[in-house]
């Protein structure tokens, strides 16, 4: 882990460099996706809660509607069909008792 950390600062001192962390993302969604912190800021933790905040939500609040597959649909559907033949085996089980 200690190995590790240290690589990942050594890449990251140089804000420069190709293989920074930031450089990385903002290759990836662009410098208006993205957002540094330097650290805690106590003073302004709102302020930069706000910002956050704002960044993410730019588009609309993010909700796990936006990520739910066909497949997972067909999933829930199969998990319904299965709890409501177990609720008519059931109900059956008690009329005949």
């Amino acid at each position: 882990m200690d190995r590790r950390l240290k690589g990942y600062r050594e890449q990251n001192a140089n804000t420069a460099s190709d293989k920074n962390i930031i450089k990385f993302f903002i290759n990836h969604i662009t410098a208006s996706n993205c957002m540094t912190v330097s650290g805690p800021d106590s003073e302004n933790a709102k302020a930069t809660i706000a910002k956050m905040q704002g960044l993410l939500e730019k588009n609309g609040k993010p909700c796990c509607l936006n990520l739910i597959t066909e497949a997972d649909n067909k999933f829930m559907a199969k998990l319904a069909k299965e709890k409501r033949i177990q609720e008519e085996i059931l109900a059956e089980q008690m009329r005949e008792a």
